[in-house]
């Protein structure tokens, strides 16, 4: 599967774009810190924790990441709740 105009964003609104790369058969991660991509490895290259709010909770919720498409339709997202 080709990630041409695929991106994450998170609560903050902080964009990756993913490069035009060919998705190999399985699964693959986006880390948020710096490193080297590879095959199943991808590095955002941020210097802060991107996947968490910077403000707390927020609508009951603490974090949270959304995946577009190339016409900038949702089609993933994954949100996570603070422990009571």
């Amino acid at each position: 599967m080709s990630l041409l105009g695929y991106y994450v964003r998170n609560y903050r609104g902080d964009r990756y774009n993913f490069p035009d790369m060919v998705v190999p058969v399985g699964t693959f991660r986006l880390h948020s810190g710096s490193g080297t991509d590879g095959p199943n490895q991808l590095y955002w290259g941020a210097s802060r924790e991107m996947w968490i709010h910077d403000l707390g909770v927020v609508n009951g919720e603490e974090g949270g990441v959304y995946v577009f498409d190339a016409p900038d339709r949702l089609v993933d997202s994954l949100r996570w709740a603070v422990n009571p």
